[in-house]
């Protein structure tokens, strides 16, 4: 699983696939677990994929995806599990 949180909101985005050129090299699998409020505002200039999260966010919890990404809630999907 890939899963970033961005502004205080975690989203799977495993089975995302970015559209058009890329990401400029980028691997979202370097920013699993972790917060990526900057780098994504200085990556994109649309609101396309702002758009994406809040349409994913919209769907529910981890039920459905929009375009391949999940939102998983304002806390991080593992903090609560036990071992």
């Amino acid at each position: 699983m890939v899963i970033i949180s961005y502004k205080g909101e975690w989203y799977d985005v495993t089975e995302f696939s970015h559209p058009g050129d890329g990401i400029k090299g980028i691997d979202l699998k370097d920013f699993d677990g972790k917060v990526i409020d900057i780098e994504f505002d200085r990556e994109h200039m649309t609101d396309e994929p702002f758009e994406m999260l809040l349409e994913a966010k919209r769907l529910g919890l981890g039920l459905t995806s929009y375009q391949g990404i999940k939102y998983l809630g304002a806390t991080h999907p593992t903090q609560n599990k036990k071992n």
